[in-house]
């Protein structure tokens, strides 16, 4: 039995909603916790003998965790109503995540120069509007 390493899929999964016009950005913390957790296959009582690969896979590691009840925010902006699950699943481990929506008034559309309240990601916009600077922020949380 081998053990499939986590590949990021983001274009696989976003590319069919940007057809469709959505947008979704990454999303910040509102409060988070976070603790360090140490991992070794040797220590799983699930843990069976993995057949040799000629990927370099670690046996053994550690990670910073989102401990349960942080919460997080993003925004979905689209053409048209949105219907989203209740639950999704996030991350590494596929943590069970429930989404509340909270719906905000209909934005204004500005030909002129504005400044965004809210992160994204300038090469989302830099196709259909001219940045002309921009702050970095880091929105990694662990």
């Amino acid at each position: 039995m081998s053990i499939q390493q986590p590949v990021l899929k983001h274009d696989q999964y976003l590319t069919p909603l940007n057809h469709q016009g959505i947008y979704i950005n990454l999303a910040g913390s509102l409060n988070h916790l976070a603790i360090p957790n140490t991992w070794k296959y040797a220590n799983n009582n699930y843990h069976v003998e993995m057949e040799k690969t000629q990927k370099n896979i670690p046996s053994f590691g550690r990670s910073k965790e989102i401990v349960p009840e942080s919460k997080l925010e993003f925004f979905l902006i689209g053409r048209k109503e949105i219907k989203l699950p209740k639950w999704i699943r996030l991350g590494k481990w596929i943590s069970k995540a429930e989404i509340k929506i909270k719906k905000l008034p209909k934005p204004k559309t500005k030909t002129d120069l504005f400044t965004s309240t809210h992160p994204l990601n300038p090469l989302d916009v830099m196709f259909t509007n001219q940045v002309i600077s921009y702050d970095v922020v880091c929105l990694q949380l662990v």
